[in-house]
């Protein structure tokens, strides 16, 4: 059950960043708001951060932003599912799955298990919590943020 997780987690990764390019309208960002910085601390010690073109947001079938978005770049990934939508709005969670923050870094997913998010503002999320490695028991205290333009669409 635990690797039908991860293995579904990283292909839902992997299908939001490919499918970020959706219905062409008024709403959508511009090719230029598909950048993004991100900032992941791990145990008090940075573990990543930068800057990065690959940007993804998400439409339902009815071509609507939800909120769930993600960010990479050559050694993280990070996907941030069911964040506030309003602007200084916090949601708290408490168990493995959505909300949460998953990422993938140096080959090892990690998945919150609680905490919480703040919209920010309307490009910015930050977070907080404690997360867990794969599917053993190592378990890290987690902060930090994705930002980008093309989160504003998300309402």
């Amino acid at each position: 059950m635990k690797n039908l997780f991860k293995v579904s987690t990283a292909i839902m990764l992997m299908s939001l960043l490919i499918t970020s390019c959706g219905k062409d309208d008024t709403n959508k960002p511009k090719k230029d708001d598909y950048t993004g910085t991100f900032n992941v601390v791990l145990d008090d010690a940075l573990l990543h951060q930068g800057t990065t073109p690959l940007v993804g947001i998400v439409q339902d079938n009815k071509q609507e932003y939800v909120n769930t978005v993600t960010i990479a770049d050559d050694k993280i990934t990070i996907s941030v599912n069911q964040f506030p939508r309003v602007i200084g709005n916090d949601v708290v969670f408490g168990t493995v799955g959505d909300p949460g923050v998953v990422f993938i870094h140096g080959g090892q997913v990690y998945t919150t298990t609680s905490g919480s998010f703040t919209r920010v503002s309307g490009s910015k999320i930050s977070f907080a919590g404690v997360c867990k490695v794969g599917i053993g028991q190592s378990t890290h205290t987690v902060t930090g943020y994705v930002e980008s333009k093309a989160f504003e669409v998300v309402e």
